[in-house]
């Protein structure tokens, strides 16, 4: 297993930090994928969307 962290701002008017971790299982040829905001109750959606934009990304 490859874990892959990534703490990058993706916010370009507030600038939140934003947390991103890739889990890579090659036994079960599967990838989790976690992002989270590390300030605040809800980011409108943008962690979902980033998750599916990773997803779509490894699918094709």
């Amino acid at each position: 297993m490859l874990l892959i962290e990534i703490y990058a701002n993706f916010s370009l008017i507030f600038q939140f930090v934003d947390d991103v971790e890739l889990l890579f299982s090659d036994e079960k040829n599967l990838i989790h994928v976690k992002s989270a905001s590390r300030i605040g109750y809800s980011d409108l959606g943008a962690n979902r969307k980033r998750v599916e934009r990773i997803r779509l990304a490894f699918e094709n």
